[in-house]
């Protein structure tokens, strides 16, 4: 349970100092004392119980963090942010354990897994994960690339060749498994050319998976549409 809110007033409204809690589901309230909660400060969170597997919920009133809000947090491993994307990157946050985002982006629901130690925004994130690929696996790469949301094309073309040797033997493997979803993923990247989509539509036959069959022949009616 939350045993106590320290805030400030500021011109926004009520800005949130700390918050303790026991809770493993942290709510941010979304008022106090009837003044919005607008903003969240340095290290919030410092001296709660840093049990693993927390979701920190924010409220869309939150328009500005400390850049230092998760300084001495952890444990967490999801946020839900209920405002958009683009406010929550201004906060650049950096997570002190792998942690899930979930919030909106253009009115749509939008999750991306955050290493820790990596800033939650883009294209920092990127910049990071690229910048000596200590930590760059396929799945990100391909993540990203299917879901390119402040990808800028520099980092687009790196994750490209970092991936570029990986896409089909994953692709015939999903195939070969049946994995339509992450198929439909790797399509996404946009790095499975006509070529390769004719070779896993034979495999797919041969292999007689009727579904997985049906999913290829859209994709290459759907690319032939596009081409006409």
């Amino acid at each position: 349970m939350t045993s106590r809110v320290d805030f400030e007033i500021t011109v926004e409204g009520a800005r949130i100092t700390k918050l303790g809690t026991t809770e493993r589901r942290i709510c941010v309230p979304c008022e106090i004392s009837g003044y919005p909660v607008t903003s969240i400060g340095p290290g919030f969170l410092s001296g709660s119980p840093g049990t693993n597997g927390r979701t920190l919920v924010i409220p869309a009133s939150v328009i500005s963090m400390d850049q230092d809000a998760l300084i001495g947090t952890g444990g967490i491993s999801a946020i839900e942010y209920g405002g958009d994307l683009a406010t929550f990157s201004s906060f650049k946050l950096v997570p002190d354990s792998d942690c899930t985002l979930r919030c909106t982006l253009d009115g749509e629901p939008f999750e991306f897994e955050f290493m820790r130690k990596h800033p939650m925004s883009f294209p920092e994130f990127d910049d990071a994960v690229l910048s000596l690929y200590m930590r760059l696996t396929p799945e990100v790469a391909i993540s990203r690339l299917s879901n390119p949301i402040g990808l800028t094309p520099e980092n687009r073309a790196k994750y490209e060749r970092f991936v570029s040797d990986r896409i089909m033997p994953r692709a015939e493997q999903a195939v070969s498994t049946g994995d339509t979803n992450v198929l439909a993923e790797l399509f996404a990247t946009g790095m499975v050319s006509d070529a390769d989509l004719r070779r896993l539509l034979d495999r797919s036959l041969r292999s007689g998976r009727i579904g997985m069959t049906s999913m290829l022949m859209s994709e290459t009616r759907r690319r032939f549409e596009n081409k006409g």
